[in-house]
């Protein structure tokens, strides 16, 4: 995995979209809401609700610190992307995908899913 500043900002979509990719964290990373793209991208039901859960949940405890690295520059004001292995989750997927995370207006972190990669 690793982290890059990306211009994801630029690229991010409304979470009701109903294409959109996107997803919302609050500022201390757990989920606020997900677009059903965006669960069906990563393996999930377009109907599971996913509110509350640290995204962190989603990488494997010895990959985590990659994840608090990219939320570190999120909430320093600098957009970041990680790469997170589906297959960490249960064998739901046999994918990669990009989580772009830009800091959004409210404190919180908007996510853009983009994969797989």
């Amino acid at each position: 995995m690793i982290v890059t500043t990306t211009g994801a900002a630029d690229r991010a979509v409304p979470v009701g979209d109903a294409s959109s990719m996107g997803g919302r964290l609050d500022g201390e990373g757990r989920i606020a809401a997900m677009s059903p793209p965006a669960l069906e991208a990563m393996g999930f039901a377009a109907t599971d609700d996913l509110r509350g859960l640290d995204i962190a949940a989603f990488w494997a405890p010895g990959d985590r610190s990659v994840l608090a690295s990219a939320l570190r520059m999120v909430r320093e004001g600098r957009p970041a992307s990680v790469l997170l292995d589906l297959a960490y989750l249960g064998g739901l997927r046999d994918d990669v995908v990009c989580l772009a995370l830009s800091p959004a207006l409210d404190a919180g972190i908007d996510l853009l899913v983009e994969g797989p990669a």
